[in-house]
């Protein structure tokens, strides 16, 4: 049979059969000993591989809707007319950008959820600002001394038994206590600034116009043990009673003058 065909001639049904192919009135059948073997799956994209067909699962083409596929259901990318849109599992790198160095959306939403806003830290602000023009500590400003000139309009503690207000520091509680302020010492709410001048061996002892206090004043009795120790020296204005079984106890070289 020759190896051209009219295909005009041909009517339908009517077949024609060589060891090439197949002709009929409406189509032309190349068997695969001539065409070869096509390549993949279904929807395979088929390509030149050495001379055959070649397809794969990993590039295929949807003639329904005529979008091109590539990767799997892990990497992929779909391309068509208007559009590109891909996704990766790439665990090494982003772009060029290492994946240790990329945040998710969802991380850094997550991250940003716990920063002050904008807003948030300006309200923190100027409450912080007018508070500390009037407290600190629960404390008004007046409560606080100033550093370069140091103030107290109120008292001020220190501790448990001491308190300075702006003219006297008291130690104790309101039982057993003690203050000292620009006229004295007071014990007990009672002046005991000391009435007497003394000279000895550390110097003069008092107020120098302490010797205006002319009559030192002692009790008539001794209500608890006295010991007067080796080489010293004392003198009290009796008579004097030594009550219950207190002792009076003068050492070996010591002297007590009762006048």
């Amino acid at each position: 049979m020759a190896n051209n065909f009219n295909l005009d001639a041909f009517t339908a049904n009517v077949i024609v059969t060589c060891n090439a192919f197949i002709v009929n009135a409406t189509s032309i059948f190349v068997p695969n000993t001539l065409g070869g073997i096509v390549g993949g799956v279904n929807t395979s994209i088929q390509y030149n591989k050495s001379g055959v067909f070649g397809g794969s699962n990993s590039y295929l083409f949807d003639f329904i809707n005529n979008i091109v596929y590539l990767g799997n259901s892990s990497v992929n990318v779909s391309i068509n007319s208007t559009s590109f849109s891909g996704t990766s599992n790439n665990t090494l790198f982003v772009g060029t950008i290492t994946a240790a160095n990329v945040v998710s959306n969802a991380q850094l939403i997550a991250n940003l959820a716990n920063y002050q806003t904008l807003a948030g830290l300006a309200a923190n602000v100027a409450l912080l600002t007018s508070n500390n023009s009037i407290n600190f500590a629960g404390q008004p400003q007046s409560y606080y001394a100033n550093i370069t000139n140091p103030t107290f309009s109120t008292l001020l503690n220190v501790g448990a038994n001491v308190t300075i207000n702006t003219s006297t520091l008291f130690i104790g509680n309101t039982t057993v206590n003690a203050s000292v302020n620009s006229t004295g010492i007071y014990i007990g709410g009672l002046y005991s600034g000391g009435g007497g001048y003394y000279l000895g061996n550390q110097g003069p002892i008092g107020a120098a116009n302490n010797v205006q206090n002319l009559i030192r004043v002692n009790a008539n009795s001794i209500t608890t043990n006295i010991t007067l120790l080796t080489g010293q020296n004392g003198s009290m204005t009796g008579p004097i009673t030594i009550t219950g079984s207190n002792i009076l106890t003068i050492q070996t070289g010591a002297r007590l003058v009762i006048v």
